[in-house]
C-alpha cells in the first residue's frame, strides 16, 4: 500500500521508500523513516496536496511524492538508519587545538547565526532577544529571507540573522539553498542551532551537519517545557559533552534561558568555553574511507575556492553538486566514481 492511498483520519506506519537516492534522502531529512507512524490529516479541495503528521509534526507532500511511501497498518519493521558515532568524548576540551570552528574571537561585534528546523521556536527567540516583533510564519516561500537585528549584551554587540527554518542543508529546497549559501558564503562568527528538546530524532539531523560543516555552534535546547509536561528527562550536559557543542535549555515563548544562551554564545566566540571540541562523525568504515579521499582530492586542488569540509565532501560522494559550482567537471566526476563504490 502507497501513502498516496491513506484516506484522511487514517493511520499507518512507513515501510520503505522509492524512487532515486536523492528523493529517499529527501523524505529521510523530513522525517519519514521506516517504522514511523503516520497520519492524513487533511487534503486540499483537488485532493492535491495532502497534509500528513509524522513524529509531532505536520508536513505537506504531493500525492505523486506520497505515492513512492510505501507503507502497511501493521507495524513496520524499521529501514536501516546509518548509526552515528561520536569517539573521543573524553578528550581534553581545554586543548585549544582541539577546538572546531575559526579561532577565538576579539571583537566586540560578531555576527551569529539562527538556524533550525521549522517550528523549532528559532523566531521567538529571535523575537525575545532582539525585542524585534517578526512575524513567525512555517509556509513554503513565505520565510525565504533573512532576517536581521542587532542588541548589546556584557559589553559585546551581537548581529542577530535568523535564517529560515529547514530540515538539512543539502540544496534542494529555496530554504535550503538560501541557508546553505549563507553559512557557506557570508561565514557567520558563530550559530544558534535552535532545537525542539522533544523532537530530537528530527532536529539533531540539522546539528550533525553543522558538525560537519566546520562552524562553531551553540544548541538552544528549547520547549524544555514541554518536555515537562511529557514527563520526560533528557540529559542535555552529556549529550552536549558528546557532541563537543554546548547545550543551553531554554523555553522562548516566555524568554527562560534566553540570556544564558548568548551568554554562552559570547564565550565560544571568545574561545572560553570549556563545552566545545572537534568531533569526527563516522559513518563506518566505508563511507568515512570515502570521504578522506574526496577530502584529498580538494586540498590537492589548489583551484578550489570553497574551504573542504566534509559535509562538502558527503555531498559530492552523495552527487550532489555545490551550488556555488566550486568544482571542475573533472573533479564532480572523480568524486561520484568514489561515491559509486559504496
Amino acid at each position: 500500500m502507497r501513502l498516496s492511498e491513506l484516506i484522511t483520519g487514517q493511520e499507518a506506519y512507513i515501510v520503505e521508500i522509492k524512487g532515486e537516492s536523492a528523493i529517499k534522502n529527501r523524505m529521510h531529512e523530513m522525517g519519514f523513516l521506516g517504522g514511523k507512524k503516520i497520519k492524513a490529516i487533511k487534503s486540499a479541495p483537488f485532493k492535491d496536496p495532502v497534509e500528513y503528521d509524522i513524529m509531532d509534526y505536520k508536513l505537506t507532500l504531493r500525492r505523486k511524492d506520497a505515492d513512492l511511501i510505501v507503507i502497511e497498518k501493521d507495524k513496520a519493521n524499521n529501514i536501516p538508519i546509518p548509526k552515528y558515532n561520536f569517539p573521543g568524548a573524553e578528550s581534553n576540551a581545554k586543548d585549544e587545538t582541539n577546538r572546531t570552528g575559526n579561532a577565538p574571537g576579539n571583537k566586540k561585534t560578531f555576527t551569529l547565526a539562527l538556524v533550525g528546523n521549522p517550528n523549532c521556536g528559532k523566531t521567538t527567540i529571535f523575537n525575545y532577544a532582539t525585542k524585534s516583533k517578526e512575524r513567525v510564519a512555517n509556509y513554503s516561500g513565505v520565510t525565504v529571507a533573512a532576517k536581521e537585528a542587532s542588541f548589546n549584551i556584557d559589553g559585546y554587540t551581537l548581529k542577530v540573522i535568523d535564517l529560515p527554518g529547514t530540515y538539512s542543508l543539502k540544496p534542494y529546497s529555496p530554504e535550503e539553498l538560501y541557508v546553505y549559501d549563507y553559512l557557506v558564503n557570508h561565514c557567520p562568527d558563530l550559530v544558534i542551532n535552535v532545537v525542539d528538546a522533544g523532537n530530537l530524532e528530527r532536529n539533531l539531523f540539522l546539528t550533525t551537519q553543522l558538525i560537519d560543516l566546520g562552524i562553531n555552534t551553540v544548541v538552544a535546547f528549547n520547549m524544555v517545557d514541554e518536555l515537562k509536561k511529557n514527563n520526560t528527562e533528557v540529559d542535555y550536559l552529556a549529550l552536549g559533552k558528546m557532541l563537543g557543542i554546548p547545550f543551553v535549555p531554554t523555553i522562548g515563548k516566555k524568554g527562560v534561558g534566553i540570556h544564558d544562551l548568548f551568554k554562552t554564545a559570547i564565550e565560544v566566540y571568545t574561545g572560553k568555553n570549556p563545552w566545545v571540541r572537534k568531533v569526527n562523525i563516522s559513518y563506518g568504515t566505508e563511507i568515512d574511507s570515502a570521504v578522506a579521499q574526496v577530502l584529498n582530492l580538494i586540498n590537492v586542488n589548489r583551484d578550489v575556492a570553497i574551504k573542504p569540509n566534509k559535509f562538502v565532501a558527503l555531498q559530492l560522494i552523495g552527487g550532489i553538486s555545490d551550488p556555488n559550482n566550486s568544482f571542475d567537471g573533472e573533479i564532480k566526476a572523480e568524486c561520484e566514481k568514489i561515491g559509486s563504490r559504496l
